[in-house]
């Protein structure tokens, strides 16, 4: 009777011990589901508290008033570097009179050979006052010039010397225009030494007109 009494205190700790450990898995899940929702929440309040970024508010109004204007400047600049001077105008005239003078001599040979044709030997060039070849020999250029600018913008001295003659816009010259501009030429060809007083290079023909001339590869 004696050991049975001692071995009953016995058992009370092993039934007091039971509750917890079958508590303890239960507070081990709880744990976890603790951490993984604080896991969850992890980046959401990362991405809350991370600060995003912040607009430029303060632009320097006059760098972006230089950026805006550089492209126009930058245009302006080219068109003017573009535009040709008084010596390559000048070269090119010299190369127009040439081919005019050549035109004329040759429409004088083919009229001697015509009339050598029609009334026989001798073979004789025609004879012409002198004002009547400078009438014959001026309306002759005229027509070269004009015809050459309304056409493709440019005589056999300006496609020597890469010149275009048109209008401010870059397109060509029409007839009126061009007629125009080739009287002015030869009426007043001192209106190039308006050139070097010019911002845009033009000479007074190109200032009545509205005309240009850029160096251009034809």
């Amino acid at each position: 009777m004696r050991d049975e009494r001692v071995a009953e205190p016995d058992r009370e700790p092993e039934s007091q011990t039971e509750p917890e450990s079958q508590t303890g898995p239960e507070s081990q899940a709880g744990a976890e589901s603790q951490a993984g929702a604080e896991s969850q929440a992890g980046p959401e309040v990362i991405r809350a508290s991370s600060p995003g970024p912040t607009p430029d508010t303060h632009r320097d109004p006059a760098r972006s008033a230089t950026r805006s204007a550089t492209p126009t400047t930058t245009r302006t600049s080219q068109r003017a570097s573009d535009v040709a001077g008084v010596v390559s105008r000048c070269l090119a005239g010299l190369v127009d009179a040439v081919v005019v003078a050549c035109i004329g001599l040759g429409a004088q040979l083919a009229f001697g050979g015509l009339r050598l044709l029609v009334t026989g030997p001798p073979f004789r060039m025609p004879e012409l006052s002198a004002w009547l070849t400078g009438a014959v020999g001026w309306a002759l250029a005229v027509l070269y010039l004009s015809v050459s600018w309304a056409s493709t913008g440019g005589t056999v001295g300006d496609w020597l010397l890469g010149l275009r003659v048109t209008a401010r816009a870059g397109r060509l010259l029409g007839v009126p225009r061009a007629l125009l501009r080739a009287v002015l030429c030869l009426a007043f060809p001192l209106g190039l030494c308006w050139i070097p007083f010019s911002r845009r290079h033009a000479s007074v023909q190109d200032v009545v007109v509205a005309s240009a001339v850029r160096y251009h590869r034809f």
